[in-house]
């Protein structure tokens, strides 16, 4: 028996079930039902309304997979979707944690877009749900989890 589950944990640390590992390689990548940034359609954004401790009510996108929120400014007339925010994500250099300042005052995304010189902005939706935001110098904004998820790489 123990040897059996010997086999099953060393075949799940192999396959990576644990999940991405943020530990070397850089950011998350996203699973294959995710679509990549590059490829994310600026039709797919659903408009939400954010107001922001700073700035007061700020138009988002929501965009349900891959779970990410934009500036509704992020969209371009021409119907891309550019911004500072945008770039970062889909392909910016991931900002370097230290696994040691990971130790639960505040998220790696936080923790990131303070790194970043970026200004962190709280904000709240009409149902009340409140969010950390990350504000880019060209007063684009995506959430923290966001950073966490496309812009950080932890490292020992």
């Amino acid at each position: 028996m123990k040897t059996l589950l010997f086999a099953c944990a060393c075949a799940l640390a192999v396959s990576g079930c644990g999940g991405p590992d943020k530990t070397s390689g850089g950011s998350a990548t996203p699973s294959s039902s995710t679509p990549t940034l590059a490829s994310l359609d600026p039709k797919s954004g659903v408009p939400e309304q954010w107001t922001l401790e700073e700035g007061g009510p700020t138009g988002f996108l929501y965009f349900a997979n891959p779970q990410l929120k934009l500036s509704d400014t992020c969209r371009r007339p021409d119907g891309t979707l550019d911004c500072e925010a945008f770039r970062f994500l889909k392909g910016g250099v991931p900002v370097d944690l230290a696994r040691r300042s990971l130790d639960g005052r505040a998220s790696a995304g936080t923790l990131a877009c303070v790194k970043m010189g970026n200004r962190l902005v709280h904000g709240k939706n009409a149902m009340g749900s409140e969010d950390g935001f990350c504000r880019f110098r060209d007063g684009s904004f995506t959430t923290t989890g966001a950073i966490e998820q496309y812009g950080i790489r932890v490292l020992e």
